[in-house]
Formats: C-alpha cells, structure tokens, sequence
C-alpha cells in the first residue's frame, strides 16, 4: 500500500521525514538515504551498507510488508541450522 505524506523543504533545503517512516525503515540520526528521480518524483530511500544487518529478520525494514520473503529465508536458515549441529555421519 502506497502511503503519501506531505512535508515543508526549509530554507537549508531540509525535508522532515514523518516519524512513522522513519520507525518502519529504521531511520535514525546519521542514517545515510539515497535520493534519485523517477520522472517528475524525487524519491528518497534507506542507503543500507550490507555489514548493518547481523540477521535476516534485520531486512524485515528493507523489503517492507514483503515478509513472506522474510519468513521463506528465516525458514530455510533454521533447517541449515538443525543440519549444521547434527554430529558428523549422522
């Protein structure tokens, strides 16, 4: 579901990003985005370095209500899991 939000750009060019956004994509202080255009629409979105995320339940953010996504590798982590601490031979 497409969510719109509407904000004031202040005189130094800064653009408040609405809290409920910021909380769904884990943006806090220092936090880098990317801003790109798309036609005739800015778009800014979490620039995530790849060594930020120590699981895969961390990308829930990222891939947004996509959780079966989540849910299909976290499945697939537990059974590699379940096979990694079975003694050798077994």
């Amino acid at each position: 579901m497409d969510r719109y939000y509407e904000t004031i750009v202040d005189a130094e060019g800064h653009v408040p990003i609405p809290n409920e956004i910021r909380e769904r994509h884990h943006l806090s202080i220092g936090s880098r985005v990317k801003i790109s255009e798309r036609g005739d629409e800015v778009v800014i979105a979490p620039s995530i370095p790849v060594t930020k995320y120590r699981s895969l339940s961390d990308l829930v953010g990222v891939l947004g209500s996509n959780s079966r996504v989540i849910d299909t590798l976290l499945e697939e982590r537990r059974k590699d899991r379940k096979n990694e601490d079975r003694p050798f031979g077994a």
